[in-house]
């Protein structure tokens, strides 16, 4: 009979030894999801500064093309007078060519 409890505790010790080594298991895993739910956090945050950043990228584009516009619109307004500024310079220099071949002049 003593060999049996012998044999009983044996086996009970083996057992309490698989559940040991199940528990460590179990707490490796519920650290390792806690540090997941931790990354996962970290990552909202990380989540919302691209939401920001895409925002302010949206709104720089949004004003550069307000300047690309404001600058044609400038080109448009300045292109006549730039021509006509052309053509009075042309005219100038035909007059003052003028004026040196009459009076001998380079």
């Amino acid at each position: 009979m003593a060999e049996v409890c012998k044999d009983i505790d044996a086996a009970l010790n083996n057992l309490n030894n698989k559940i040991e080594s199940l528990n460590g298991r179990v707490r490796n895993l519920e650290q390792r999801q806690n540090k997941d739910n931790s990354n996962n956090s970290n990552n909202s945050n990380l989540e919302k500064r691209v939401s920001r950043i895409e925002s302010y990228i949206n709104a720089l584009h949004n004003d550069l093309d307000a300047i690309g516009k404001l600058i044609k619109d400038i080109n448009s307004l300045l292109e006549p007078a730039l021509t006509l500024v052309e053509k009075m310079g042309t005219v100038v220099l035909k007059a003052v060519t003028a004026v040196t071949s009459v009076f001998g002049g380079g």
